[in-house]
């Protein structure tokens, strides 16, 4: 899905994608980058399961770090996101992508959940409307930087990123066929 420009104010850099990846941190956090929710314990700004945490740090570029690390830091947070859920945006829009981050699955009028998943998705996209929301720290720009002293890996986040968007594309693809060539015949798998 394109990054159109939307949604009103924000100046240079605030299109919807980045308008998206704001209400999220505002719907899951009120952009409290320390936080911890106390029940499930989901870290930051984004809300990240601790489970989740390794995998999504090496797939968005970053070093394995502990969770108090990654609480303490605002551009791990945000390059995490905008790798991660910034990927189900692109693939899914704003609403598949809302619904893929609070329940692991695309559909925005899935009922489970509480709140259910169609109320969070519709709560995200009210959000990304609202011409209040802010934009917060490291939205600015396309791809937030890191503090690394003398290290670029800008290109290398890019490429895996684009990695990372074809074998989400191979894998849908590839549940759609089997989908399409299953067999009613009893016994047979496919």
């Amino acid at each position: 899905m394109p990054e159109g420009t939307g949604g009103g104010g924000g100046g240079s850099g605030w299109n919807t994608k980045t308008r998206f990846l704001a209400a999220e941190r505002t719907q899951e956090s009120g952009g409290d980058y320390q936080i911890v929710n106390s029940s499930s314990g989901a870290l930051g700004a984004y809300q990240v399961m601790p489970a989740n945490l390794p995998g999504w740090l090496a797939e968005s570029g970053q070093s394995d770090m502990s969770a108090s690390a990654y609480l303490a830091c605002d551009s791990c947070q945000d390059r995490l996101a905008y790798v991660i859920l910034g990927g189900y945006y692109d693939h899914y829009g704003p609403a598949g992508a809302a619904a893929m981050w609070y329940s692991g699955q695309p559909d925005p009028h899935a009922t489970f959940g509480s709140p259910p998943v169609y109320q969070y998705v519709d709560d995200v996209l009210a959000l990304m409307h609202d011409p209040g929301l802010k934009p917060g720290p490291g939205s600015g720009g396309p791809l937030p930087k890191l503090k690394l002293p003398g290290v670029n890996i800008q290109p290398e986040l890019r490429a895996m990123a684009q990695v990372a968007k074809r074998f989400v594309y191979i894998d849908q693809s590839f549940r759609a066929f089997a989908t399409r060539h299953r067999t009613t015949r009893p016994g047979k798998r496919w």
